[in-house]
């Protein structure tokens, strides 16, 4: 009989070099994807690895200016210098009754599947009305996984920020750019998962058509049949479809002059949150989409608010050292300032993450650092800020959400859960009423 032990011997021993190898190319792309690190003796070296950073004490992750909060809650911190930062929004909130007040939240695939945003919309729209969920890719890889609204697609060439092959001038509003081919197509149903989704009453696509104008098919409810003309747009244009929709299929012809940027699905009026989340993305990639660009598509869409929510994949290894990172992101601040004038900019800290030492997951060491850095970040930008990682419970709250039941983070003890994401989202809420509570009562004193 033959001996196999060498053969296995040999197969084992190749394995484990190519894993030794591809540990040395962390964090590894695989086109809109970041793949999870690679690192075969991270047991054996948890304690080496951390030994320098484990001797100073963690650093504290406190406000630099303390807000006025009720006990229990976690507030908003106004970096503004006259305590105004969220000010413009505050006041749109008043005019929900007549028409659209939007919301930017862009960031990576810590809200992905509309992960912290779906439960933030949900609530606001209880309080000031809105249908919808606003913003939804054209097509997305993630159809299957997001459940505020399903996705189905065909025919359509996609382009991300952060893919490999992607004309980044061309990218649209939320970093992203589709081409029909020929049988090109979108649908779009609406969900009960959370409240006031099931159904839309205004469809509107954002497109660019710089030669000519093209025609698009749509069927409302598997029953009403249509088209729409989608007019010549050299810069960003909007076409709208209106009706009783909870179902909506769009037709797109395979028209070369014809580029895609996504979909608006939402009611006449009230509070619309748009989820920009791009899987990978740093916070930088926002630099490559041009400002006239986003100030073409604010111009028709009339955005109040913008949320900045990234870091993850900027956190690395003992990596404590953050300002080269706060410099980046200060032009990335600056940029989004430029292209929504009219808009308040509310930048979001990291969430715990959690890495393996000694055979227990505990919070990778720059997460603290990077909460930190990311507080100077808004206090040097005048901005508002709130940090995710406090409202999760701190230092090692990442294992405890893992841990909890129903589980309310992933165990990759990086991502949230549906069920972690309705937790963040409803804190984050009641911080935003709260700023408008306190708001309303300033404007009522004075």
């Amino acid at each position: 009989m033959k001996n196999y032990a060498i053969s296995s011997f040999y197969l084992t021993a190749i394995v484990l070099i190519l894993l030794f190898i591809i540990g040395h190319f962390n964090p590894i792309k695989v086109g809109a994807y970041t793949l999870k690190d690679v690192d075969i003796l991270q047991d054996i070296r948890a304690d080496e690895e951390n030994n320098d950073i484990d001797s100073l004490p963690r650093p504290k992750v406190e406000p630099i200016y303390s807000a006025r909060c009720q006990p229990g809650m976690f507030c908003i911190e106004d970096y503004s210098p006259n305590k105004n930062a969220l000010t413009r929004f505050l006041n749109a909130l008043d005019s929900t009754n007549q028409k659209h007040i939007r919301i930017a939240f862009y960031g990576d695939s810590f809200i992905e599947g509309d992960i912290v945003t779906e439960d933030l919309r949900e609530g606001l729209q209880d309080i000031y009305g809105g249908k919808g969920v606003g913003f939804v890719p054209t097509s997305t890889v993630l159809a299957g996984y997001r459940k505020s609204v399903l996705i189905y697609s065909d025919e359509l060439s996609s382009h991300w920020l952060v893919d490999s092959i992607v004309t980044r001038r061309e990218t649209g509003i939320a970093g992203s750019y589709y081409y029909p081919l020929e049988g090109a197509s979108s649908i779009y149903i609406g969900s009960a998962f959370r409240r006031h989704i099931d159904t839309f009453s205004t469809v509107r696509i954002l497109y660019q058509n710089k030669h000519q104008s093209s025609i698009i098919s749509y069927a409302i409810n598997r029953k009403e049949k249509g088209s729409v003309e989608l007019p010549k747009a050299p810069s960003i244009g909007i076409a709208e479809i209106k009706g009783g929709i909870s179902r909506i299929w769009l037709g797109y012809p395979a028209n070369s002059s014809l580029k895609l940027y996504g979909t608006l699905l939402d009611g006449d009026t009230g509070v619309c949150i748009d989820n920009f989340a791009m899987r990978g993305n740093s916070g930088f990639s926002m630099l490559d989409v041009p400002q006239e660009t986003l100030q073409a598509s604010d111009s028709l869409l009339n955005y109040r608010l913008i949320v900045l929510q990234y870091g993850l994949n900027a956190v690395h290894g003992n990596n404590k050292d953050f300002e080269a990172y706060k410099k980046r992101m200060l032009k990335v601040i600056q940029h989004m300032k430029e292209s929504f004038p009219n808009a308040d900019i509310l930048l979001l800290s990291v969430s715990d993450r959690s890495t393996l030492k000694s055979g227990k997951y505990v919070t990778m060491p720059g997460i603290p650092y990077m909460v930190n850095a990311q507080r100077e970040l808004a206090a040097e930008a005048e901005i508002a800020f709130w940090d995710v990682y406090t409202a999760m419970g701190g230092e090692n709250s990442m294992g405890e959400f893992v841990k909890s039941r129903p589980p309310k983070a992933a165990k990759d003890y990086t991502h949230l859960s549906f069920e972690g994401g309705r937790d963040i989202g409803n804190k984050l809420l009641e911080a935003l009423l709260y700023e408008k509570k306190k708001h309303d009562e300033r404007k009522n004193f004075y």
